[in-house]
């Protein structure tokens, strides 16, 4: 965790938390409020997603919000 607060925390993102943001993107409301309605993820789009950006970017880090 690199910084909490009362209800949520940011924290580095690890394979280990893909298969919880492929559910969130198969949550068409979800999806919604991000700006792709209708765009759900399969567990593998996000896989490849995950891999993709650490390729490209190996300076840099994804993260994650925790509640």
């Amino acid at each position: 965790m690199i910084m909490t607060g009362t209800s949520v925390g940011l924290a580095l993102m690890h394979t280990n938390d893909i298969p919880i943001f492929a559910r969130w993107n198969q949550d068409l409301e979800f999806t919604a409020l991000l700006g792709t309605p209708g765009e759900a993820h399969t567990l593998e789009m996000r896989q490849e997603a995950y891999k993709q950006n650490s390729r490209m970017k190996p300076d840099s880090a994804e993260f994650a919000f925790l509640s």
